[in-house]
Order: C-alpha cells, then structure tokens, then sequence
C-alpha cells in the first residue's frame, strides 16, 4: 500500500468506519480524506510510521489494551483539547491528529447523545447504523472539533 500523498481517516472497528464515513460526508475538510480500516490498535499501530497527514479515532477502552508503543506516542504528542470526553492530541512528527473517545466509541455516544441514554452498549453497538443518523448534535460536535484542529495539523 503506497501512501504517498494520500490522507486517512484511521479506524479500528466497523463502528469507528461508520463514523468516519459520516465525518466525510458532514465536513469538506476531510471529504477527500481516505478511510483505512485496520483491525484493532495493533495493527493500526503497525503501520503508523507509514502514514501522514491523516487522522486516527481510537477507543480509549482501558489503559492495559493500549500497546506500549501507543502510550508513548500519546505521551510525546501534544495534547490540544479535552472535552465531553473525546481527547485530542497531535503528533506533530507524523502530522496526526489523533482522536481518542472515552471509554469507547459507543460508550462516548451513549453519554452524548440523549437519544442514546437508556440504551445498552450491546445495542448501541448492535444498531450503530441506525442511531449514529438520531445523533446529529453529536456528529457536528465532532465536526465542529475536527474543524478547530484540522488546519493546526496540516
């Protein structure tokens, strides 16, 4: 896979596909973007040095499913924003941006989307397709926040 002049949005589940999928559709700023889809953060993390000027959505999960590779780069990024629980770093060697949704993508839905609130993770999860289009202040926050950061990167 050649990379060269190319930009990602990197994902880590299918979920996280959906999103970014929506993402593109909602801001100009990475409609041009591609989506690469590795299977879980290992992979990802596999092949990172490969990639620039692109962006990474993680789950947060929990500290000990992070690779030790993957603490040190969130160590040795720039942290820019915290908010509502998504945090936003900057690798600025590789001109990443990195977006991590805590605890996870579906849990970080649930407790910001209202529509979500009395749902089960399990069903979140099960039905992403169909609650990522009930959750559209959700989505434009996470556009509105991409937007903020995109032009600091690239």
């Amino acid at each position: 896979m050649s990379n060269v002049n190319k930009n990602f949005v990197i994902v880590e589940c299918d979920n996280d596909e959906r999103l970014a999928k929506k993402l593109k559709e909602s801001t100009a700023e990475i409609n041009r973007y591609e989506i690469y889809h590795g299977n879980g953060k290992g992979e990802i993390l596999k092949k990172l040095n490969k990639f620039r000027d692109s962006i990474i959505i993680l789950d947060e999960d929990f500290e000990g499913s992070w690779p030790q590779e993957y603490r040190y780069i969130i160590k040795n990024s720039d942290s820019v924003e915290s908010l509502r629980n998504l945090r936003i770093y900057i690798d600025k060697d590789r001109r990443i941006l990195i977006l991590i949704l805590s605890p996870n993508l579906e849990g970080w839905f649930r407790e910001n989307c209202s529509h979500l609130n009395n749902k089960s993770l399990a069903e979140i999860k099960r039905r992403f397709k169909e609650y990522i289009e009930q959750c559209k202040e959700t989505i434009d926050l996470l556009k509105e926040t991409l937007e903020r950061h995109i032009n600091l990167v690239f």
